[in-house]
């Protein structure tokens, strides 16, 4: 879902609202790495002991890599962990399914590329798991986290096909269903997504990530009320969850409720300081309240805390342009194209700067960019529409305002500034025809102040 907020007093140019496009997102979605996903099995469980117990053990020895191994492991030495797991692999004795610790050789594969996922190596993650599975294609986890793995990549189908492997293998294993959502999900297949979360939460009721992933989806889907009882039940199971809490934030925030989203957004920050997202989330829901300096400061932590975080950067450019230091603006906004080359929000608030420096040709690439990321992207149409109108091509202005009503047939904007164009062209009757269409929609939403824009354009028109 997208929330637009206006610049300034909202007007610009020929008194025709100017909607930025900062995009709020549809939530935090969780995926299982070193938990659900990635836990280790008990095949050879991790064993404390001193470098001088560790002595004791032949330094050639599989068991001493293979213990050490999953010890620096379970202590986040992921690096030391490939490098004992890498010892282990060559000493494996050949043509034997387990060495002296009792470990086979797939799940050594296994271990290594649960240690290269976590230093997010994900082609030596991914090699490790498709070896592991040559030697053992029963071995459910590695299927699991190979998906995972192409999730990441973009490879969702393909990681459907491992979670649909995995489950044939294993049926009540929650975490091949609450993955496989997560894909089905990459895919807007809601439907599915939602099948396989509300499946995760029957195997396991306090499966807490799937009442979080399974509100976010019935947000994107416009079912409120369903969202916010999976993020509460979430949070009845973990009143900490900062993921719960966020989710249930920008819900609030979509449904106006600016005091509860305010509460959980703050608890997010209190509780995750290191999480960036919840530093922007907040700093969106200031910014829309008309505290830009407040704004500004929770997207400086946020840059601070993950300075490639494009999100922040896009918003910042907005509250400096909004603020009046276009150099600053367009230095934000640029970076957030630097860090997300497909971040079409971004693309069309730049565009949108150059177009108030009457920088028309430049507006018009940004709003291309923007299209090329998303054809179907309704606002960037309307944006490219105002740029070529500025340059008098009346007939790519209608094109793009044309393209944006196939997109949202509901588009006010699109139609005033429609009606506008095929005035200037000649076109009367037919600009008549999108005002009347315009005022029937604004009488619909009894928007009082869209009307009385609505009498100021016809008597600009000689309407």
């Amino acid at each position: 879902m997208t929330s637009e907020l206006q610049s300034g007093n909202g007007v610009m140019g020929k008194g025709l609202p100017w909607l930025w496009a900062i995009g709020l997102g549809s939530g935090l979605l969780v995926s299982s790495i070193l938990g659900a996903a990635f836990s280790l099995a008990a095949w050879a469980a991790p064993i404390a002991q001193s470098t001088e117990q560790e002595g004791a053990i032949a330094n050639e020895s599989a068991e001493f890599f293979v213990t050490r191994a999953y010890n620096r492991l379970q202590n986040r030495d992921f690096a030391g962990a490939v490098a004992d797991f890498s010892q282990a692999i060559e000493l494996h004795p050949p043509n034997q399914p387990l060495n002296a610790a009792g470990v086979s050789l797939a799940q050594l594969h296994y271990g290594r590329g649960n240690a290269h996922w976590n230093l997010r190596s994900g082609e030596a993650a991914l090699a490790d798991y498709s070896e592991a599975l040559r030697l053992d294609p029963t071995l459910t986890k590695a299927l699991v986290n190979r998906g995972v793995v192409r999730r990441s990549q973009g490879d969702a189908a393909g990681a459907i096909a491992d979670y649909t492997a995995a489950i044939a293998l294993k049926p009540d294993d929650p975490d091949s269903y609450y993955n496989r959502g997560n894909a089905y999900r990459d895919r807007q297949n809601w439907t599915a997504a939602l099948a396989d979360y509300s499946q995760t939460i029957e195997l396991d009721p306090n499966y807490l990530n799937a009442y979080i992933n399974r509100g976010a989806v019935y947000r994107q889907q416009g079912q409120a009320d369903r969202a916010l009882a999976d993020f509460d039940k979430a949070l009845a199971r973990d009143p900490q969850s900062a993921e719960a809490l966020f989710n249930r934030g920008v819900l609030r925030f979509d449904q106006g409720d600016r005091v509860g989203a305010a509460a959980d957004l703050d608890r997010v920050v209190e509780l995750r300081p290191d999480r960036a997202n919840g530093w922007v989330k907040r700093g969106l829901l200031r910014h829309i309240a008309g505290d830009r300096r407040a704004a500004m400061a929770d997207y400086d932590t946020a840059i601070k805390v993950d300075p490639n975080i494009a999100e922040a950067y896009n918003l910042r450019g907005l509250a400096w342009f909004q603020l009046g230091d276009i150099t600053a603006a367009l230095t934000d906004l640029d970076q957030a194209i630097a860090l997300d080359p497909l971040y079409a929000n971004a693309y069309v608030n730049r565009g949108m700067v150059h177009h108030r420096q009457k920088q028309f040709a430049a507006a018009i690439a940004d709003y291309s960019a923007a299209l090329r990321v998303n054809v179907d992207y309704a606002e960037a149409h309307n944006a490219r529409g105002l740029a070529k109108e500025a340059l008098k091509d009346w007939a790519g202005a209608i094109e793009d305002y044309a393209a944006a009503l196939r997109l949202q047939p509901n588009y006010v904007n699109a139609l005033l500034n429609r009606a506008r164009t095929y005035e200037a062209k000649g076109a009367r009757s037919a600009a008549r025809a999108d005002l009347r269409a315009a005022e029937a929609l604004y009488r619909q939403r009894n928007d009082t102040a869209g009307l009385a824009q609505l009498r100021e354009l016809r008597r600009s028109l000689g309407f």
